[in-house]
């Protein structure tokens, strides 16, 4: 690559990290990382999908099990999805995704 299309790429990047979007959504990011219950729930999540594909190769048959896995896994996800700083993460990320949207968009243009 020629040194001017490098030096744009940093500005560009540069441009990026100090957006007040991208700063909002790392800081969402750092906080719900941080967050010990959260992480927790998420695992938790992690572990009932596990589970219900444990079940489903296990018991392809048995509509009970599949029934008991799928709304634990659906009260963890709303649990989830109804914290609020979940609620502000996912803000936050779509926020930034405009950006990146924007920038591949124009990209593509080409």
């Amino acid at each position: 690559m020629n040194q001017e299309l490098l030096s744009l790429i940093e500005k560009l990047v540069s441009e990026i990290k100090n957006d007040k979007r991208y700063l909002n959504y790392k800081k969402n990011k750092e906080i719900i990382e941080s967050d010990k219950e959260l992480v927790s729930l998420y695992f938790k999540k992690e572990e009932a999908i596990n589970k219900l594909n444990d079940d489903l190769a296990h018991f392809p048959n048995d509509l009970n099990k599949k029934l008991i896995d799928q709304k634990k896994i659906k009260e963890i996800q709303d649990e989830l999805l109804n914290n609020k700083k979940i609620k502000e993460y996912l803000a936050s990320e779509e926020e930034y995704n405009q950006i990146i949207n924007l920038i591949n968009e124009e990209l593509f243009k080409l």
